[in-house]
């Protein structure tokens, strides 16, 4: 059964001071994490099969035009081989692995702004390279 204390006693003084730092200190827990939430989703990139079911994506490669298709794979091999070790280490890494900025950074002594920078660079590098909107 919960009842408020008068807060006279020393004991119920402590209490009541443990509990507004508990309050506290759960609020700023809570808005720290929602920041960080905010701030992830304003810096990262959505893929375009993040939006649609888990095959469609491979239907819509398939029903694209194979020679189509093969000339993507051959500018994206292109463009990978003119890259640089640690740009395309980090591009892979967050492409296909979904590893995290902060796990790059640390893997090739960089920042998570840098890492970010570096494979945002590379994904407007691909862009121009392939023309349209990539993941």
């Amino acid at each position: 059964m919960e009842f408020r204390n008068s807060g006279r006693l020393e004991d119920q003084i402590v209490q009541n001071q443990f509990t507004a730092y508990l309050r506290i200190a759960v609020r700023r827990k809570v808005k720290d994490v929602l920041n960080k939430r905010k701030k992830w989703r304003q810096t990262e990139m959505l893929t375009d099969f993040q939006e649609v079911g888990p095959w469609e994506w491979q239907r819509a490669i398939r029903t694209q035009d194979p020679a189509e298709v093969f000339a993507e794979l051959e500018a994206l091999k292109a463009l990978l081989a003119e890259l640089s070790s640690r740009d395309r280490g980090i591009f892979l890494g967050r492409a296909l692995y979904g590893w995290d900025f902060e796990m790059l950074g640390r893997a090739y002594g960089l920042t998570y702004q840098g890492t970010a920078a570096v494979y945002h660079r590379v994904l407007r590098r691909l862009r121009q390279v392939l023309g349209r909107e990539c993941t």
